[in-house]
């Protein structure tokens, strides 16, 4: 069986997508980001990720969301495309708070809770975040589910029944 895993070199991976927010919005400026899991609707994904990001003061920090809409040709070609929203600036101690209002208002786009990532300024926390979303080999063990051995009669095996892993 051949798994399919997404990588830099796809413009719809989520370590592309993250490579696009990283062109506009340095990462040394990011604090946190959560990231919706990908849904997929017919040839169409869609990936909201809401970031905080410190001002030039470095007193508050600008909440804003990036929706990306993927959609892929018969080759699995991907054509991107993003829309940008920023919600408030506020000082650090508020930033919970609208980001459980922007998370709220997101709701009806996602089945389950974003993930959660810190950066807080670090560029190699950034840098690690894009590496591990890129390699699936660099994911942490844990992380790879374990399935009990498959029966031989039915044909199919434990690693074939995983499938990639995703987040």
């Amino acid at each position: 069986m051949t798994t399919r895993w997404a990588n830099i070199e796809d413009d719809g991976a989520l370590a592309a997508l993250l490579g696009r927010v990283a062109r506009r919005v340095p990462p040394s400026t990011v604090d946190a980001l959560w990231i919706f899991p990908t849904r997929r609707s017919g040839a169409t994904e869609s990936t909201v990720i809401v970031v905080s990001q410190f001002d030039e003061d470095r007193q508050r920090r600008r909440v804003g969301t990036v929706h990306f809409l993927v959609t892929r040709d018969a080759h699995g070609r991907a054509t991107v495309s993003d829309r940008r929203e920023e919600h408030a600036s506020a000082p650090p101690d508020a930033v919970e708070r609208i980001i459980d209002g922007v998370l709220r208002r997101l709701e009806h786009e996602a089945d389950t809770p974003p993930r959660r990532v810190g950066i807080e300024g670090d560029e190699t926390a950034w840098q690690t975040l894009i590496e591990n979303l890129a390699d699936p080999a660099a994911r942490p063990r844990a992380a790879v589910p374990r399935l009990p051995a498959a029966d031989p009669a039915d044909g199919e095996d434990a690693e074939a029944l995983a499938g990639p892993v995703t987040d």
